[in-house]
């Protein structure tokens, strides 16, 4: 009986911090988040284009932060893909990104960014398109802007760092509808 009842009690506990990570979000609002994506170089490749352009195909990883502390996009992480061209002059890249939160909710998006010239800031917006579990439904729009952070050498993966403003909103679950969009290979299903 002791040992039963030291194991609900340690169950209770180990339990607690995921019950928590279940904090319900409001049906629309705005965020302001920070993030940090690398670059996977053994999933880019780049080739020449006419004239002194180039066009290049990219995998990055994200962390994100909500600046408030909690809210949309805290403690996500996730992949973006996309493509891009450019020279010094300026570059287009756009793609498409998913995101897990603590929970294991899946964040749809796309993404359009670029920069006016060599050594300006990448400016881009965000589309939210859908999701999974509290995401399903999901709409929304973000602008950000970030640059490259200095590497320690040039082995070391580049880094870059942005801020995003938006705004989201949620369609209210109707009765007797799908309220978790199924995601193939998604292991919370």
């Amino acid at each position: 009986m002791v040992k039963m009842f030291g194991a609900l009690v340690a169950g209770t506990i180990l339990a607690a911090p995921a019950a928590m990570a279940a904090v319900d979000l409001p049906s629309e609002g705005t965020f302001e988040v920070t993030f940090f994506m690398t670059g996977d170089p053994t999933r880019a490749a780049e080739v020449p284009a006419a004239g002194d352009k180039s066009a290049w195909s990219f995998a990055e990883t994200a962390t994100y932060t909500n600046d408030a502390g909690h809210g949309f996009l805290h403690e996500a992480t996730g992949r973006c893909v996309g493509m891009g061209s450019g020279n010094r002059a300026g570059t287009r890249n756009s793609g498409y990104c998913v995101y897990v939160d603590p929970d294991g909710d899946q964040i749809f998006s796309t993404f359009d960014v670029g920069h006016n010239g060599e050594g300006q800031p990448l400016r881009g917006t965000k589309e939210y398109t859908g999701g999974t579990g509290k995401y399903v439904g999901l709409t929304g729009h973000a602008e950000y802007s970030g640059s490259d952070l200095e590497t320690l050498d040039k082995d070391a993966p580049e880094v870059f760092e942005g801020h995003a403003r938006g705004s989201y909103k949620l369609r209210p679950a109707v009765a007797g509808s799908i309220t978790r969009q199924l995601v193939p290979g998604h292991p919370h299903q």
